[in-house]
């Protein structure tokens, strides 16, 4: 809510409440999406040798735009791709690299 801060003077009380369910709506998506790549991931991590598993954690990855630091450490790259090593060839492979090229900026 630090836009709210920042910007309440500017805004009309009858914008403060489309303000807020946007916010409150924004936080529910993030929420869903944080729990479903949390359940994808621990099941990924108990069965490390299961490629279904693998991927479904990489998706959901990918639906946050998770990034991780690279090995040497000098750059980000994606948690998706760090999973899978490369991304899968077909409309699989072709879906993850879509989720990834997104943006995921939402503005107000």
């Amino acid at each position: 809510m630090q836009w709210e801060r920042r910007y309440r003077s500017l805004v009309d009380d009858s914008l403060r409440g489309v303000f807020a369910f946007q916010e409150a709506d924004r936080f529910r998506v993030f929420e869903k999406q944080a729990r479903a790549f949390e359940l994808a991931y621990v099941r990924c991590q108990l069965a490390p040798g299961d490629a279904q598993l693998r991927l479904a954690a990489a998706q959901a990855a990918a639906a946050m735009g998770l990034l991780v630091p690279s090995p040497s450490g000098s750059e980000r790259v994606s948690l998706a791709v760090s999973l899978l090593g490369t991304l899968p060839a077909g409309k699989t492979g072709q879906d993850l690299a879509q989720q990834l090229a997104a943006r995921k900026l939402r503005l107000l």
